[in-house]
Formats: structure tokens, C-alpha cells, sequence
């Protein structure tokens, strides 16, 4: 391993006032390349200061960070009410060399607004808040500490913020110290005590830990706002999207009744980017730094951190609304202080989240997925359409969309009770068209989170999937809700035979139990194939919800159950086939009869060959060449049910050698049955009851 290459490793992550790191972190790199539209590049230090990568007129309004020194005194712009633009006074207090990824930041000590006066101290929100020494612009206030008793806190130089206009973004990281830790100039008294060094660390701000003398400071999250979510829905958003660095807390969403305010996009004023709006809405809300023409800077950090997964601070190029926002109030806090507040008008899109800030620009339209939920309850003769427009983006889309899905659901019938959902879920998605699935789920208490999990499955596919990602287009989902117990479990099953001819036909009996009722009875017929070899099988009666997981062991199979979602499924050769394959999959109300053969079929592209005759199949396996892969065979057949099925039965048939089949059927005695450890039962049978029934279990 290279030095730099062990660097890199050692600098974990960089994150907001959140995240705990889950998983290894080395194949996570690779992972988060392959499945961002475009991966993250950084800028090296040096090049990014260089004064001759700045925009001459960029040059004119702003101080480059080498001359910027300790003591200077300036002022900073932000929104503490309202739209009203205030300043507050600001001290520099050291420069910290290459302690952001190899880039500089600056220590600085603030005063003024509801900070000190209402001892607000460091506030969330601020973050982008412009600072400006000697009327040159010199970056963005932007890191913070918890539990602070004076408003001290860092900036980022505005000249590595501008690195997100540039069109040529360097592709190699910069050399950097571990955790970020740096010198400073001169040592400085806080809180009673001295601090000569300063680390940027990840991670809950509460259990941070330094040596003595090292003042630890995190990134400045900004509030992402959730209106429009009942909390244990959000509660479960934000378990899958911890490991990115995103925690949504209740807000007080957009401010509909302040669309009549001219507000203007300029430094010091508040600036919300939306990754869901309309019947729910979930908004960070930030302050602009810069502005040049219709191009921004903001927040002066990312707006989205890697969370857990190494290296990756900023998602790249984000395509989400950007808005005007109004600030409703300053929330001091002994932990940490925030502001309240929410978007106007929508007035442009954000293009990029880069590890120094955001960029986007002012007339802009962000390509947003359009999410349409259509959910009746039965038990009330209510019916509602549900709307939503989710950010495109492969880490976020799948999360967003189904938690927003589950709140329409929820909406409907948020009462904790029996209920049984018949959703049809329809995704449309560029390259494979339009995928439909319909099933049936039951939950004693939460439906919602069971009626969404078909949803989860194939958007998980699309994102994440060991081909390529597949844009989503659009997402539409409808939901039955039925207030009943509508489960039913497999008591038992029986056979006329105990033995068959290949080529016969089983007449199975299911003796299945609906929810607090009387038993019934329903048949499958399952034919056996006319060259099938004699000897001893099981066959399986069981419900669609009974069979396997759909999963892989793919690093993108593990960041996607990193993220809370549903992994796919193997044998498959393309996209399509992965969707087909599922498609393919029993349902949950469906009644399944399987036999397992004992030989192999052969699969060519994805595409299992069962049924083909014995010598083309020994030949294909001669073949000397990795195609065509071999599958185990099997004989299934399913009949669909009103009910959301559970349980498996198995029963062992005999099925006579191809040179016996002429001879007369030999009744086997009755066997003693043997119960199978999740209560299936087993034995040579035949239901007394039944027509034509032979023999007892």
C-alpha cells in the first residue's frame, strides 16, 4: 500500500453533526464510484489556491485565504428573521493549514444577533454565511462545535468553494493529515481552557473525544427540514439514510403564505434546497455565500456528506430545487442552536455538491421523479391521490420514494389494526420501459411498511444492481386497503398415491385454515415430465411468502443494505433478466407445489432450459466454455388464493423406473409421518377423506 493510498484510508470521514461508521471501509470507495452518476473528484491543495485558477473578476471581490491573518476583524452576513439580512462581527483567530482534505480553513470567533445576545452561540443554518474582511469577500462560515459557550467556529476559503464553477475539476486527492488535526498560529483560551491545535472529526458531536489541547469542531449541518411525515415513518427514513449523513428532524415546511415576497438571492440571504417536495416536503436550509450572474455558492461544506462510506464528502452533481427560503426564528440550544425555517418559491436548481460548498443556479428547472400514490380504504369509502417530486439520485431516489409511499399509505390508515393492502406498483425507468408488479400483504400494525416492500425491491434493482444503474422516470402505485385479518396458513396436504409414472398427474390436496375460520380445501395438479428418472422425490407444498431471499453478495448488494433496502437477485445476465426475474417470483396470496430433481438444466444467458431432452443437455454440458451454466431442475405449479398464505407441507412420492411403467401400481403400506422443524410434515400419504384417498397420515 502506498503512502498516499494509506492516507487516504486513514482520513475516514467528513461528515455533519451525525453518522456512525457501519461497514468496511475499502470496498465502500468502490461501491460509491460505481453508483454515483458521477464520482466525486478533489482538487489538489495547491492548485485549488492558485490565484490563476480563479475568474479575474471572482479575483476582484475576494481575499485569498495566505493573505488573510490572525487578529483581523471583519463582519459576516446572514438571516436570523425572516428575510431580513443582518450582519455580525467576526475576529480571525488562526489559519489551519491542510486541515480540510489538504485545503486551508480558518478559526475564526463571531459576536452579535441572537449568538450572543440570546446566547444562541453557534447556529445550524449559518452554514454559507459570508464572511467578509476589509470588504473583500474571504469564504463561508461553515464548522461548529456542540455545547459551546462562545460562538467559535471555521470557515472555508471562498477560493476553494469556487472550485464547483470550474468546468477542468482536478481528478486526485490531496495529501492531507489524519482526521484532519492542524497547528495553530498562536494558542487561543476557550471555555477556561487552552487550545493549540484543532481537528475536524466525524461523528456525534456528544461522544467526541481529543487529547488535551485540541479543540475538536464538525461540519455545520444545516437543518433538513421534514413537514408533510409522521414521525415513525421519518424514524425509519432516517435509519436508511444514516449511513449518508442525513438525519431529517420535524420542520415547519414550506412558507406558502410568504410567496408574495420578493426575495432576492444574494450573500447573506437564506437559500433551501429541496430533495422532496409536494405532499411531503424535506429541505435543508442554508445561506448564500456568493453570487456571480445566475451562477451560487452556499453552505460552505456539502450539502449531503459521505455519512459512513470513506472518501466521499458531497455527492457530486446533484439535480435538486433550489428556493428562496423564509427564516421563522433562531432556536437557541445548549447543544446546538438552529434555525427555523422554510422554503418560498422555487427560483432555480442546484448543479453540484462538492466537498467546499454547493453551486447551482438561478432560472434553472431541476428533473425531479414525479411520485403518484393512489390509496382507498375500504373499511371508510375513502380515496385520495397522493403527490410527490423526489430528487434523481441513485443513493437517494429509492429511500425518498419509499418513504414517501408508506407516509400516502399511512395517511389513509395510520390506526394500528389488522389490514390486509392489494397494491399494484408501477415503475418506469429508462432503457427497460415500464416494470408492473401486483401482490397482496397483510400487517397487524403497521401496513404501510409492509405494502411497500415490492416498491423497495425494484427500485433497489434499478439503483443498485451489478449491470449499471437505470434512470427513474417516474413511479406510480396503487393501494387497496382491506380491514381484515386476510392470512391463512397450510395445515396439511395429501395424495391418492403413494407412486407415479413419469408422465402422470398428482391431484394434491391442500388442507389450508383461513384467519379464524373452518378449514377448506383447495387442489393442484402437478404433472410430472414423461423422461423423468425413477427413484424417491419430496414434494413441497408451500406459500409464495415462503420462498428464498432475492439477494447477491455484491459490494452494491451490501451499500444497498446499508441504505435499508432489498438486495437482487443473482443469475442473470443483464438488467432485464434481473427484473424479469423477479417479476417472475410467487406471490404472496400464491399456492406453490415444487419438486426438486435431481438433475441439472442448462442456463445460457441467464435463461434456464428445462424440459429438453437428456443427450442435448449432456452435450451442452461438454461444451469447453463457461457458458452455459448449469441450474438444479424442478417441476413447480401455483394456483393463486384470496389470502396472504404462511407454512410448507412436504410429503415423499415414489416415481417408478421408465422399465416398470407398464406394471401394475404396488400400494404402498401407510408410514408413520415425521414432523420437519418449521412444523411441515412429512410421509408417504393419502387423505381417507378425500376421493379416491388410499391411505392415512
Amino acid at each position: 500500500m502506498t503512502e498516499e493510498s494509506g492516507a487516504l484510508r486513514r482520513r475516514s470521514m467528513f461528515l455533519y453533526l451525525k453518522g456512525i461508521y457501519l461497514m468496511p471501509k475499502l470496498y465502500l470507495w468502490a461501491v460509491l464510484a460505481a453508483v454515483m452518476l458521477s464520482s466525486l473528484t478533489f482538487a489538489r491543495a495547491d492548485e485549488l489556491s492558485s490565484a490563476k485558477r480563479i475568474d479575474p473578476e471572482d479575483l476582484k471581490q475576494i481575499m485569498l485565504v495566505k493573505d488573510v491573518k490572525t487578529g483581523m476583524k471583519g463582519y459576516g452576513k446572514t438571516v436570523f428573521q425572516g428575510t431580513k439580512i443582518e450582519t455580525f462581527n467576526v475576529e480571525v483567530l488562526g489559519i489551519l493549514k491542510k486541515a480540510n482534505m489538504g485545503t486551508d480553513l480558518i478559526l475564526v470567533k463571531m459576536s452579535g444577533g441572537p449568538m450572543t445576545g440570546r446566547g444562541a452561540n453557534i447556529i445550524r443554518g449559518m452554514s454559507g454565511s459570508p464572511i467578509y474582511i476589509g470588504g473583500k469577500l474571504v469564504g463561508a462560515f461553515a464548522y461548529g462545535q456542540a455545547f459551546m459557550k462562545e460562538p467559535i467556529g471555521m470557515v472555508t476559503p471562498i477560493e476553494y468553494m469556487l472550485e464547483a464553477w470550474d468546468s477542468a475539476l482536478p481528478q486526485t486527492p490531496s495529501s492531507f493529515s489524519p482526521y484532519g488535526t492542524a497547528m495553530l498560529e498562536k494558542p487561543i483560551p476557550l471555555d477556561g481552557k487552552t487550545f493549540s491545535r484543532v481537528r475536524i472529526e466525524p461523528g456525534d458531536p456528544e461522544s467526541a473525544s481529543a487529547e488535551d489541547g485540541t479543540l475538536v469542531l464538525h461540519p455545520l449541518s444545516m437543518p433538513l427540514a421534514v413537514s408533510g411525515m409522521s414521525p415513525h415513518i421519518a424514524a425509519k427514513l432516517s435509519r436508511n439514510l444514516k449511513p449518508l449523513g442525513i438525519t431529517p428532524v420535524s420542520g415547519s415546511g414550506p412558507a406558502r403564505d410568504k410567496s408574495n415576497l420578493n426575495i432576492k438571492l444574494e450573500p447573506g440571504s437564506a437559500v433551501a434546497v429541496s430533495l422532496v417536495t409536494g405532499d411531503i416536503d424535506m429541505t435543508g436550509t442554508g445561506t448564500v455565500t456568493y453570487r456571480r450572474g445566475n451562477r451560487i455558492l452556499a453552505f460552505g461544506h456539502p450539502m449531503i456528506d459521505g455519512g459512513t462510506v470513506e472518501g466521499v464528502t458531497g455527492m457530486g452533481p446533484l439535480d435538486a430545487p433550489i428556493s428562496t427560503a423564509y427564516v421563522f426564528g433562531v432556536s437557541p440550544n445548549v447543544y446546538v442552536s438552529s434555525k427555523d425555517a422554510g422554503p418560498v418559491n422555487v427560483v432555480g436548481r442546484l448543479l453540484h455538491d462538492r466537498p467546499w460548498g454547493i453551486s447551482g443556479e438561478v432560472g434553472g428547472e431541476a428533473n425531479m421523479i414525479p411520485v403518484t400514490v393512489h390509496v382507498s380504504d375500504k373499511s371508510s369509502g375513502r380515496y385520495r391521490d397522493f403527490n410527490v417530486r423526489v430528487v434523481n439520485h441513485p443513493l437517494l431516489a429509492p429511500s425518498l420514494i419509499v418513504g414517501s409511499a408508506a407516509q400516502a399509505i399511512y395517511n389513509m390508515r395510520g390506526t394500528p389494526s389488522d389490514a390486509t393492502a392489494a397494491v399494484k406498483v408501477q415503475v418506469t425507468a429508462n432503457e427497460v420501459g415500464t416494470i408492473t408488479r401486483e401482490n397482496i400483504w397483510f400487517d397487524a400494525m403497521n401496513i404501510e411498511s409492509a405494502a411497500v416492500k415490492d416498491l423497495q425491491q425494484i427500485l433497489s434493482m434499478l439503483q443498485f444492481n451489478k449491470f449499471h444503474p437505470a434512470g427513474i422516470k417516474r413511479v406510480e402505485v396503487w393501494a387497496d386497503i382491506i380491514p381484515n385479518h386476510g392470512t391463512a396458513r397450510i395445515e396439511r396436504i395429501f395424495i391418492p398415491e403413494a407412486k407415479y409414472r413419469p408422465g402422470s398427474r398428482i391431484d394434491v390436496g391442500v388442507v389450508i385454515r383461513p384467519f379464524g375460520q373452518e378449514p377448506v380445501t383447495r387442489r393442484l395438479m402437478v404433472g410430472l415430465p414423461s423422461n423423468m428418472p425413477g427413484g424417491k422425490y419430496s414434494l413441497q407444498v408451500r406459500a409464495g411468502t415462503a420462498q428464498g431471499a432475492f439477494q447477491d453478495g455484491s459490494a452494491a448488494a451490501r451499500l444497498q443494505a446499508m441504505l435499508g433496502m432489498a438486495q437482487p437477485a443473482p443469475a442473470a445476465e443483464n438488467l432485464r433478466q434481473l427484473l424479469d426475474r423477479y417479476l417472475e417470483r410467487d406471490k404472496n396470496s400464491d399456492l406453490v407445489a415444487r419438486i426438486v430433481l435431481p438433475g441439472t438444466v442448462p442456463n445460457v444467458a441467464g435463461e434456464k432450459f428445462s424440459g429438453i431432452p437428456p443427450t442435448i443437455a449432456e452435450a451442452m454440458r461438454s461444451l469447453k466454455s463457461t457458458e452455459p451454466g448449469m441450474d438444479r431442475d424442478e417441476i413447480k405449479t401455483l394456483v393463486s388464493t384470496e389470502w396472504v398464505l404462511s407454512g410448507s407441507q412436504t410429503l415423499a412420492i415414489t416415481v417408478e423406473p421408465l422399465d416398470l411403467t407398464e406394471k401394475k401400481t404396488v400400494k404402498a403400506a401407510p408410514a408413520q409421518p415425521r414432523q420437519e422443524k418449521q412444523g411441515g410434515q412429512s410421509g408417504s400419504a393419502a387423505d381417507p377423506k378425500a376421493p379416491g384417498g388410499k391411505m392415512s397420515i
